[in-house]
């Protein structure tokens, strides 16, 4: 296999953002939507953020991984993701998760 086989059936990680809609309940009862992108996240990306074993994983990713703004130009800092309101961190961890399907077991062999 070459690096243009790779690349082309996929293997590299697209820069594309994918634009998600979603209800947040606030502190106060509040049902708001909140409209966001997620970044796909290369391997790179998630080893940095889950080898920092001082910080919180979580925040990390939603740092590195969630875009706000009207086209996703907006970055959370990870001190903004670590402040984030539980069940909005939540969307947005669930979001990523999705997004570069974190979830799914990697095949051994």
């Amino acid at each position: 296999m070459k690096i243009a086989d790779i690349q082309q059936q996929g293997g590299f990680v697209s820069s594309e953002l994918v634009h998600r809609t979603a209800t947040w309940n606030t502190q106060d009862g509040q049902e708001l939507s909140v409209e966001f992108f997620v970044r796909r996240a290369p391997f790179g990306a998630i080893d940095r953020v889950v080898s920092q074993l001082d910080k919180s994983q979580s925040a990390g990713i939603i740092s590195e991984c969630i875009r706000l703004g009207d086209e996703g130009e907006e970055t959370l800092t990870y001190e903004q993701a670590y402040a984030l309101d539980s069940r909005l961190a939540a969307i947005f961890a669930e979001a990523v998760t999705e997004v570069n399907r974190l979830d799914e077991e990697v095949p051994k062999g």
